[in-house]
This record gives C-alpha cells, structure tokens and sequence, in this order.
C-alpha cells in the first residue's frame, strides 16, 4: 500500500468514527470517556485522575476539563477528593452513568454483530488485532517524533 492509500484510508476512517452517533445525548468523545473511566477502575483497580484521563485521550487539557464539566453537569460522573491529599481528584460513573453507557454498548454492540456477520468473526477478531499493533506503531512513532523536536 502507498502511503497516499494509507492517508486516504486513515483519513476515511477518522471521517466515518466522527460521524458515529450515539443514542442518547452524549456524543461518541463523551461515551468513550464514560468507558475508559469505568474501564481504568475495573482493570487496574485504580480510580482515574483527569490527569491521567488527560494522557490517555491525548487531547489538550481545556478539551478534557470542558468533557469532564459536561458529564459532571448531566450527572453521568462526579469527582471525588482523595481523601488524604485533596487536591487530587479521581473519577466516577454515577449510577445514572452506569445505565447510558450500559444502553449504549448495547446500540454498538448490535452495529458490531451486523458487521461481524457480513465479514465473519475471524475477519473482525484480525482486523482489531491489527488496528491495535497499528495504534500501538503510530503511537511509538508519534512519541519518537516529539522527542527529536
């Protein structure tokens, strides 16, 4: 492949996963938020900070605050003070957080199965291994790239 295909294709790709819409009234940056914080704390047992959150989306930090005061202000997460250091902060789904990303992993999910069959479940379980070992290059490169600068 060329690299004008790989653009194109990257590109493409960006395009159609903006245009991903969930059902409620959050936006597809705002569910991913919602899965990452409940997916940090379930994993490694660790509550998320925003600053951690910051790091693992790779955005600006006004981008991740103005996210966070969304979901604070729809009420799907809350901020909790550590409790012996108070200016740290971490992260949590409420229960009404919990029920919309639970209704919304199911519209997915049903988007997943309807691929899934039209391309077969090896087809996708290899198309994710390889988006992530290329999410994983791309980030390598992307951080060998800021240290020469």
């Amino acid at each position: 492949m060329e690299s004008d295909d790989f653009i194109a294709v990257m590109h493409h790709l960006r395009t159609l996963a903006s245009q991903m819409k969930p059902h409620g009234d959050i936006s597809f940056g705002e569910l991913c938020v919602l899965s990452m914080i409940e997916s940090e704390r379930t994993e490694s047992g660790h509550q998320l900070t925003p600053t951690r959150l910051n790091i693992m989306l790779g955005t600006k930090k006004p981008a991740t605050s103005r996210t966070l005061a969304f979901l604070e202000k729809k009420e799907y997460i809350e901020k909790i003070n550590d409790e012996k250091d108070h200016r740290i902060c971490y992260l949590k789904l409420t229960e009404e957080g919990k029920r919309v990303l639970k209704q919304e992993r199911v519209s997915f999910q049903d988007m997943v199965k309807r691929i899934s069959m039209r391309l077969g479940e090896n087809e996708i379980i290899q198309i994710t291994r390889t988006l992530e070992h290329l999410s994983s290059i791309l980030e390598e490169e992307l951080m060998n790239s800021a240290q020469k600068c």
